[in-house]
């Protein structure tokens, strides 16, 4: 499923204003399944084709997460630094999905404020 974001969050009106004028962002659904199949993302990378989609995947270091294994320590030197949460940041060794949320969002605050949100320092 494509969603207009800007749709969930306003109404329809508001919605279709802010398309006229501004564009609008969609997340792809399609590609947070994976937390559901059990997968962690270790580096989330965003590329943008010559239409603008936006398309969030890089599953080269991907690992099987396993929700009962949520006392398994992993390492925190994960995900490019203006991405990565701040509990890897200080040194979190036990982590699961919400991880890739945190990534997405840092993602489609570049696409709003048109800058990094983070840096990745603590």
């Amino acid at each position: 499923n494509i969603v207009n974001l800007h749709e969930i969050v306003t109404d329809k009106q508001d919605a279709l204003e802010f398309h006229k004028d501004k564009g609008s962002f969609y997340l792809v659904f399609e590609y947070m399944d994976h937390d559901l199949m059990g997968l962690l993302e270790s580096g989330m990378v965003d590329f943008n084709d010559e239409n603008n989609a936006i398309k969030l995947a890089d599953f080269g270091l991907a690992r099987l997460y396993n929700g009962e294994d949520r006392d398994r320590p992993y390492t925190n030197k994960v995900i490019t630094l203006c991405y990565r949460p701040p509990e890897l940041l200080l040194g979190e060794e036990r982590y699961g999905p919400p991880i890739d949320v945190w990534s997405c969002s840092c993602i489609l605050g570049i696409f709003t404020e048109k800058r990094e949100i983070s840096s990745g320092d603590v």
